[in-house]
């Protein structure tokens, strides 16, 4: 009777075993293919402006280019992620880096949006800048991002050198990760003051189209700076979702 108790116990462990492997097995193909599809997705969006003469705003642009890195960073685990041995250390390190850096490239790449296109608004509504200031505030606009991400490159870099043990899969074994709150708390301050920069800023847009009833038509015909009413729907549909996700 002990004999059956103790193989009816471990048959049942293994196949508690074979479930959570499976169940693991289905997480991964769940997670590479929404990175998968968010990678299409936005190299779709991007193609029309490379190939079939589409004008979009630099800073539209680098937004764009922010997303197709975010989901590029979580693909590069693909076929060892089941593995039990560790990947490559120079990959796994990549990788973890990228994993803070990429989200606060689109974190600023989106406020430097926001920024452009409510200066645009400003400038059909209220007159525009001179040539020189909007240059340079366009400039700044698109650099701003990339600083933000060597930035946080340059930190994590800094830990992983000081202690290469930091550099590790996460406990899902679906990336790698460093083991150290300081990237991601970078990361959430500077998300937190990108939305209280942009939300601000939708807020007064919409006013100014409330208040400025041919503003709208008169968005449409800019085409010199290519914003659109439906370019500011999607912009504000953006904020929204991205605090309800901050939150």
């Amino acid at each position: 009777m002990r004999y059956k108790e103790t193989n009816f116990s471990t048959q049942d462990l293994l196949n508690n075993t074979l479930e959570m492997e499976a169940a693991n097995f289905a997480e991964i193909v769940i997670f590479d293919a929404f990175a998968c599809l968010g990678l299409f997705l936005n190299v779709a969006v991007l193609a029309p402006t490379l190939f079939a003469g589409v004008c979009r705003k630099t800073t539209w642009a680098g937004l764009i280019l922010s997303f197709i890195l975010y989901a590029i960073t979580y693909l590069l685990l693909i076929g060892r992620q089941r593995t039990t041995q560790h990947p490559p250390y120079g990959l796994c390190f990549l990788q973890a880096s990228l994993v803070y850096s990429s989200p606060l490239l689109c974190a600023v790449s989106y406020t430097s949006f926001g920024i452009d296109f409510y200066l645009q608004v400003s400038v059909v509504v209220f007159g525009g800048f001179e040539k020189k200031t909007e240059s340079r505030t366009q400039n700044a606009l698109v650099i701003m991002p990339w600083v933000a991400f060597c930035f946080q490159n340059i930190i994590t870099a800094s830990l992983a050198v000081s202690n290469p043990s930091m550099v590790q899969r996460s406990p899902n074994q679906l990336y790698c990760i460093v083991t150290s709150p300081l990237p991601p708390t970078i990361n959430c301050i500077v998300v937190i003051i990108a939305a209280i920069i942009v939300f601000p800023l939708d807020i007064h847009m919409t006013y100014i189209l409330y208040k400025n009833s041919g503003t709208t038509r008169r968005l449409s015909e800019y085409s010199q700076t290519d914003i659109s009413f439906s370019l500011y729907i999607r912009l504000v549909l953006f904020t929204l979702v991205g605090n309800v996700a901050l939150g």
